[in-house]
């Protein structure tokens, strides 16, 4: 990392100095000659002008170069805003289900302590994915069916459409 940016500053004051030499002559010219103008390029050899002329070519097309790097380096930035955006909107969702599905516990917990623990297992597998395996960039396939069937068992005792039998123990 600290060579990069050795590296990038030792290319940064190259630059610096050679878009310094053009001017330096103009001011040398200014001061030494008798002249009482200067016009760029007036007395020097026709080899010397175009050596001249392509050194400024080439430090305006470094300057474009420069210019359109940043605007894609600005156009993946927004991407990146945008993918940030989205997963924060995203993980705005399962806090809503959560508290949903700890209010359902609480109602549950005087009729079917059973079932309510059995769901509040079934919730804390459900939230450990979500925080831990998540960030992953890889999970198991077993690991999200377990997921799926969790989330899938706690809508259904959400919505009370059918019992959820008892599978795992405390």
């Amino acid at each position: 990392m600290k060579t990069k940016k050795r590296n990038k500053k030792r290319v940064i004051l190259f630059l610096i100095s050679v878009a310094l030499i053009p001017i330096l002559i103009t001011i040398y010219e200014v001061i030494f000659t008798d002249d009482e103008s200067v016009v760029f390029l007036g007395n020097y050899n026709s080899k010397i002008a175009i050596i001249v002329i392509s050194y400024y070519v080439l430090l305006l097309g470094l300057g474009v170069y420069w210019f359109i790097r940043q605007l894609i380096f600005i156009a993946k930035l927004k991407s990146e805003q945008s993918k940030v955006e989205l997963m924060l909107l995203k993980s705005q969702v399962s806090p809503h289900f959560f508290f949903n599905m700890l209010n359902n516990l609480y109602g549950l917990v005087s009729k079917d302590v059973g079932k309510a623990q059995e769901l509040i297992l079934k919730l804390s597998d459900l939230m450990r994915y979500s925080i831990y395996e998540s960030e992953s960039e890889t999970v198991t396939l077993k690991e999200e069916v377990d997921y799926l069937k969790n989330y899938i068992e706690l809508h259904k005792m959400r919505y009370h459409k059918c019992k959820l039998p008892q599978t795992r123990t405390a």
